[in-house]
């Protein structure tokens, strides 16, 4: 009998960077979750973000402010066992490559917010255990029967 293994994947949707004033950010943000209907929309309690937290949650939208709890590096230390086991998927648009790029570059690029967004996502989707990974034995066995195919990318 042969023993199927679930798991989940993460998928980037969209990016976007801008320097806009607050009013042009936040309608970005709610028009982004009429078109996608996330679950959570995560956002970081700092500087800018903590009105943005209140203002959407005065209109019902399921916010999750993130404090990160570590430095950028070890988050994104944290985060290369998606990359590594496959589990990071993009759709086919022009804002990839410069988000693929970024993340790369990382610690050396010029930029870093899209690192930022992309780690603290996967580590809360792996802390609320939206994301599990294989462990060594199971990823050997797994890659023995047959390669993991691609849904999107």
């Amino acid at each position: 009998m042969r023993h199927e293994v679930q798991r989940y994947h993460e998928i980037l949707l969209e990016a976007w960077r801008g320097k806009v004033p607050f009013s042009a950010f936040k309608r970005n943000v709610i028009d982004g979750f009429k078109q996608y209907a996330p679950d959570r929309l995560l956002i970081e309690k700092k500087a800018s973000g903590i009105s943005l937290i209140q203002e959407l949650r005065k209109g019902g939208l399921p916010v999750k402010p993130v404090m990160p709890d570590r430095s950028k590096k070890s988050r994104a230390h944290a985060a290369e066992i998606s990359f590594e086991q496959g589990c990071v998927w993009h759709m086919d648009r022009d804002w990839v490559q410069p988000v693929i790029r970024e993340c790369a570059q990382f610690p050396n690029g010029e930029y870093d917010d899209f690192v930022d967004t992309v780690t603290q996502a996967i580590i809360w989707l792996r802390r609320t255990y939206h994301l599990e990974f294989r462990d060594e034995d199971e990823d050997s066995e797994q890659r023995q029967r047959s390669p993991p195919r691609a849904i999107y990318g």
